[in-house]
């Protein structure tokens, strides 16, 4: 009876089939057609071939990342090697044995556990690599980074990076402190993080691809915002609005302060509209240098002053640090597949991150609180999935 209840919860009551502590099939046709439903055509020899690549990926999954010893897994598991044994494997998860010597090495209760834990493992790969990035990801990392790129000038001697393109209507320049792609996530990250949350699927992950933007002061933070907008680098009509974290500086408070003070709103709109600075002559540089730190002093003076009433906007991760200061915002790109792909066009998200160099540095700081919250994923998928209190508490 739990197992209907339980079944009846992922249809109609918001759980995921990973929380699900087993299955209910009754019969190898059953077993098929289960498959069937999900997606694979056991008949099919190159559906076999996936499905048992991926179970293989969760086996080594399982004892590289979670760190389980093989010696704790019971023998059936190591030697699944035939669609056949998947079969048998969605039969032991429903606590069916079917073998008579299978139940000499363990009880059916583990080999019903150890079934459904790879099983989790392996419905999180199935759904990491059958997504639209990994079918497609030379397009769209190619029309995704290339208009950012595109915009993206290194000079000098030490190849400092610059926004080049449209400030205000004029040509201009943005000096950069940092410009970086981020790696696209892999799909072990990927199994990480669907695995870590029941409400996280692969349509929600949003950073397998990324920008980095890291800026001189809180000023061009605003400049590159802008930018983005003015060079249509990307489009406000398909930022994807819940997926924001803003922790620099609320938006409400500064239109607030601009309201309220004509010559810091007249300053701030002069400093946004400055095509490009070291145009300046060396009397004006000084100049401009001593306003924009007076302006920037004012801002973070009103933030400090009202940071008990101010509501930043924060993404709710329950794995990362709270006072990590970025700007984090999820575009979507129209990715139009070229003929060989048989045409067609769809939407993919991409992350923007913007830092001011002070707050970077800060988080290069604590690239151990990143390693700690890699760790405390890792940890909250470990636990979900192999529910091992749940299996002692029925062992005793």
């Amino acid at each position: 009876m739990q197992t209907i209840i339980d079944l009846l919860r992922v249809l109609v009551g918001n759980q995921s089939i990973v929380d699900v502590g087993r299955l209910s099939l009754k019969s190898e046709q059953e077993a098929r057609e289960f498959v069937q439903a999900y997606g694979f055509d056991v008949r099919d020899v190159h559906d076999q071939k996936k499905l048992l690549y991926y179970y293989r990926r969760a086996f080594v999954f399982l004892t590289e990342k979670f760190d389980v010893s093989e010696d704790k897994i019971p023998s059936f598991f190591k030697k699944a090697n035939q669609i056949d044994h998947l079969l048998k494997m969605l039969l032991l998860a429903s606590g069916r044995s079917f073998e008579p010597g299978l139940e000499e090495e363990c009880s059916v209760r583990e080999l019903q556990y150890w079934s459904c834990v790879l099983l989790r493992i392996m419905h999180a790969f199935i759904h990491a690599e059958n997504d639209l990035f990994h079918l497609f990801s030379e397009e769209i990392q190619k029309q995704i980074l290339t208009p950012v790129q595109n915009v993206v000038i290194t000079q000098g001697p030490d190849a400092k990076p610059y926004l080049k393109g449209i400030v205000f209507g004029q040509e201009g320049r943005i000096e950069l402190v940092r410009f970086e792609v981020k790696p696209h996530k892999t799909s072990v990250s990927s199994v990480i993080k669907l695995l870590a949350k029941a409400e996280t699927h692969m349509i929600d992950i949003h950073d397998k691809i990324g920008v980095r933007f890291v800026t001189k002061n809180l000023i061009d933070v605003f400049r590159v915002l802008l930018f983005l907008i003015e060079n249509h680098i990307v489009s406000p009509a398909h930022v994807m609005a819940g997926q924001t974290t803003n922790t620099i500086y609320p938006i409400d408070l500064l239109q607030t302060l601009m309201l309220d003070h004509d010559e810091k709103r007249n300053l701030f709109y002069r400093f946004l509209t400055v095509a490009n600075s070291s145009d300046l002559s060396l009397e004006e540089r000084k100049l401009y240098d001593l306003q924009e730190r007076d302006l920037i002093e004012f801002l973070e003076a009103q933030l400090d002053g009202y940071r008990e009433k101010v509501e930043f906007v924060r993404k709710e991760n329950r794995y990362s640090a709270k006072e990590y200061q970025f700007i984090k915002f999820v575009e979507r790109r129209l990715i139009r597949l070229p003929n060989s792909y048989g045409s067609g066009r769809f939407f993919y998200p991409f992350e923007i991150q913007i830092l001011t160099e002070a707050g970077y540095q800060r988080a290069m700081e604590g690239e151990g609180d990143h390693i700690n919250y890699k760790q405390r994923q890792l940890a909250a998928a470990k636990a979900r999935v192999l529910m091992a209190d749940q299996l002692l508490e029925e062992n005793q």
